[in-house]
């Protein structure tokens, strides 16, 4: 196991079936790969304080309303992280990459064909679980 665990904030914004994704930029750690938004906490913060201050960086909005969904436990061998998830229902502004090279939005089924950081195949997972377990 990885001796140095980041704990990541992790923004679920959707609108319709679509959620938003945002690809990294060269030169950074899983270049080129979509990801969902988010990162580090800082000392001291919690999920929403995190979120709604990775969010404005990377994004340029504001987030008014978030949910805790579920955390995530990933190894990627020299370090791991813990990724805490969270539903953004209400936010004002409109996302813009500040810190991606693009923003997309994708449905789930659409998220099979992106390359992802190996972490966020887990949370495209559990969204399917949740949506086939809302639609019985």
């Amino acid at each position: 196991m990885a001796a140095d665990r980041l704990q990541v904030a992790v923004g679920l914004i959707q609108q319709g079936d679509c959620y938003l994704l945002g690809k990294r930029p060269a030169g950074k750690n899983h270049a080129g790969k979509w990801e969902f938004p988010g990162g580090k906490f800082e000392a001291g913060e919690n999920l929403q304080q995190a979120l709604a201050r990775e969010l404005k960086e990377e994004l340029g909005i504001q987030v008014e309303s978030c949910q805790p969904l579920a955390v995530h436990y990933h190894d990627y061998g020299d370090y791991s992280v813990q990724l805490e998830l969270a539903r953004v229902g209400r936010w004002l502004g409109q996302a813009e990459a500040l810190e991606h090279s693009e923003l997309g939005w994708f449905k789930l089924a659409q998220m099979a064909s992106l390359e992802l950081p190996s972490a966020n195949y887990a949370i495209v997972e559990l969204l399917q679980q949740l949506e086939r377990a809302n639609s019985r």
